[in-house]
C-alpha cells in the first residue's frame, strides 16, 4: 500500500512523497530486500532527503542551527529541503516510533509532533531559519504478524481525517513490494514483523499562518 493524504496548501508535497516511495523501492531492490525504514531516525530522514534530490531539489542533514532568544545556544536540525520546482523550502525535525499497536502509535505521534514542534519553535528567526518549519513522526510498526500493521495504518488514517480540517498536516504510508521479507529477530521482543512506515507531518510555522488564524489546534483522536 502506498497512500498519501494532504490538507490545505500542502498538496505541493505530493511529488516529494511520490519520490520518497520511489527511493525506498529502489533501496529495497538494490539491497536485495533490506527494509529502508527499520534502522533509525536518521536512516528514515535520509530517504526523504534522497527524494528531494530525485525531483531536482537539494537537502542537508544534521546541520548547525541557533536556538533561543534570551539564552542563545547551538544545536542541530534534522533536515532542510529546497525544491525550487515546487516552491518548497522548509526545515524539519523528525522523531521515530516503533509502535506495537494503534494506541501506542497514536500516543507516539502526539508526543513526537509536540516534541519536534518544540525544538523547531526555539530556532532563532534571525539565523537563516527556513520559511516553513515541519515536525515529522515516522511510525514504524513492530508487530507479531505481517497483518497487524494494517490496523495501525488505518487507525492513523482515521485520526488524520479527524484532524485535517484544522492544522496543515499530511500523512503518507509506505509498504514494500510484495514478496519482500518483513520478519526479523528483535533482541527484546523476539520475532517481529516490520510491515511498513507511516509518515505524519505537521506544519509548525509558515503555511499555517495563512490558514489557521482563529482556529484551535485539533487533537489526534483514536477511531471509535
Amino acid at each position: 500500500m502506498k497512500l498519501c493524504k494532504f490538507n490545505a496548501k500542502l498538496t505541493s508535497w505530493k511529488p516529494l512523497i511520490e519520490a520518497w516511495w520511489d527511493v525506498m523501492d529502489h533501496y529495497v531492490k538494490v539491497s536485495r530486500g533490506d527494509l529502508p525504514y527499520w534502522w533509525n531516525e536518521a536512516g528514515n530522514v535520509s530517504f526523504l532527503a534522497a527524494a528531494a534530490w530525485k525531483i531536482g531539489g537539494v537537502a542537508i542533514q544534521e546541520y548547525c542551527v541557533d536556538r533561543g532568544q534570551e539564552r542563545p545556544s547551538k544545536g542541530r536540525s534534522d533536515l532542510r529541503l529546497y525544491i525550487p520546482n515546487f516552491e518548497l523550502e522548509c526545515e524539519m525535525e523528525a522523531k521515530v516510533s516503533w509502535a506495537t499497536g494503534l494506541d501506542m502509535a497514536l500516543k507516539d505521534v502526539r508526543a513526537s509532533i509536540d516534541q519536534a514542534s518544540g525544538q523547531l519553535k526555539i530556532l532563532r528567526k534571525d539565523s537563516y531559519r527556513a520559511p516553513v518549519g515541519i515536525a515529522l513522526c515516522f511510525v514504524c510498526p513492530m508487530v507479531r504478524s505481517s497483518l497487524d500493521g494494517q490496523p495501525i495504518f488505518k487507525g492513523l488514517l482515521h485520526a488524520f481525517e479527524s484532524e485535517r480540517g484544522a492544522d496543515p498536516v499530511f500523512l503518507a504510508v509506505y509498504e514494500p513490494p510484495v514478496g519482500v521479507q518483513l520478519e526479523d529477530e528483535d533482541r527484546t521482543y523476539g520475532k517481529c514483523f516490520y510491515p511498513g512506515v507511516a509518515l505524519w507531518g505537521q506544519v509548525v510555522w509558515g503555511v499555517e499562518e495563512s490558514l489557521r488564524e482563529n482556529s484551535e489546534a485539533a487533537q489526534i483522536v483514536p477511531p471509535s
